[in-house]
Protein backbone atom coordinates (compact mmCIF):
# COMPACT_ATOMS: atom_id res chain seq x y z
CA UNK A 1 0.00 0.00 0.00
CA UNK A 2 1.63 3.79 -0.65
CA UNK A 3 0.98 6.58 1.19
CA UNK A 4 1.10 10.02 -0.12
CA UNK A 5 4.61 10.66 0.19
CA UNK A 6 5.73 7.61 -1.54
CA UNK A 7 6.78 8.72 -4.92
CA UNK A 8 4.51 7.04 -7.95
CA UNK A 9 5.80 3.70 -9.41
CA UNK A 10 3.60 3.64 -12.24
CA UNK A 11 4.71 1.44 -15.06
CA UNK A 12 6.81 3.83 -18.06
CA UNK A 13 3.56 3.17 -20.29
CA UNK A 14 1.30 4.63 -17.59
CA UNK A 15 3.69 7.56 -16.58
CA UNK A 16 2.15 10.78 -16.85
CA UNK A 17 4.99 13.03 -19.11
CA UNK A 18 4.72 16.16 -16.71
CA UNK A 19 3.38 16.26 -13.46
CA UNK A 20 -0.02 16.10 -12.17
CA UNK A 21 -1.20 19.85 -11.21
CA UNK A 22 -2.98 19.62 -8.09
CA UNK A 23 -4.95 22.93 -6.58
CA UNK A 24 -6.09 22.75 -3.29
CA UNK A 25 -8.88 25.04 -2.56
CA UNK A 26 -9.47 25.92 0.75
CA UNK A 27 -12.97 27.65 0.74
CA UNK A 28 -13.67 28.33 4.33
CA UNK A 29 -13.35 32.24 4.61
CA UNK A 30 -14.59 32.39 8.61
CA UNK A 31 -12.88 34.12 11.59
CA UNK A 32 -10.95 31.30 13.34
CA UNK A 33 -11.01 28.22 10.71
CA UNK A 34 -9.10 25.13 11.10
CA UNK A 35 -9.17 24.61 7.61
CA UNK A 36 -5.56 26.19 6.92
CA UNK A 37 -3.82 23.51 9.13
CA UNK A 38 -5.60 20.70 7.30
CA UNK A 39 -4.60 22.37 4.07
CA UNK A 40 -0.55 23.04 4.92
CA UNK A 41 -0.76 18.92 5.91
CA UNK A 42 -2.02 17.72 2.44
CA UNK A 43 -0.03 20.51 0.11
CA UNK A 44 3.30 19.40 2.55
CA UNK A 45 3.04 15.70 1.88
CA UNK A 46 1.36 16.02 -1.46
CA UNK A 47 4.42 18.29 -2.87
CA UNK A 48 6.66 15.63 -1.66
CA UNK A 49 5.58 13.64 -4.85
CA UNK A 50 7.65 14.03 -7.84
CA UNK A 51 4.52 13.24 -9.93
CA UNK A 52 2.35 16.19 -8.56
CA UNK A 53 2.71 19.58 -8.29
CA UNK A 54 0.38 21.30 -5.89
CA UNK A 55 -0.45 25.24 -5.72
CA UNK A 56 -3.34 26.32 -2.71
CA UNK A 57 -6.40 28.99 -3.30
CA UNK A 58 -6.94 30.12 -0.31
CA UNK A 59 -10.29 32.20 -0.58
CA UNK A 60 -9.88 33.95 2.66
CA UNK A 61 -6.38 35.48 1.20
CA UNK A 62 -7.47 35.82 -2.36
CA UNK A 63 -11.37 36.14 -2.55
CA UNK A 64 -12.91 35.77 -6.54
CA UNK A 65 -14.64 39.37 -7.93
CA UNK A 66 -17.90 37.09 -7.61
CA UNK A 67 -19.21 40.47 -9.26
CA UNK A 68 -16.97 41.19 -12.17
CA UNK A 69 -17.31 37.73 -13.06
CA UNK A 70 -21.38 37.39 -12.97
CA UNK A 71 -21.53 40.49 -14.66
CA UNK A 72 -19.38 39.32 -17.43
CA UNK A 73 -21.50 35.80 -17.88
CA UNK A 74 -22.85 35.41 -20.53
CA UNK A 75 -26.50 34.59 -19.84
CA UNK A 76 -28.07 33.88 -23.12
CA UNK A 77 -28.93 29.92 -23.42
CA UNK A 78 -26.42 27.77 -24.81
CA UNK A 79 -28.54 26.15 -27.60
CA UNK A 80 -30.21 29.30 -28.70
CA UNK A 81 -33.31 28.59 -26.56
Amino acid sequence: MSTLTEASTLPSELAWAEPIRVEMIVGSVRPGRFVPVVADWFVRHAGSRADLTVRTLDLAENPPDFAARIGAADARAPYGG
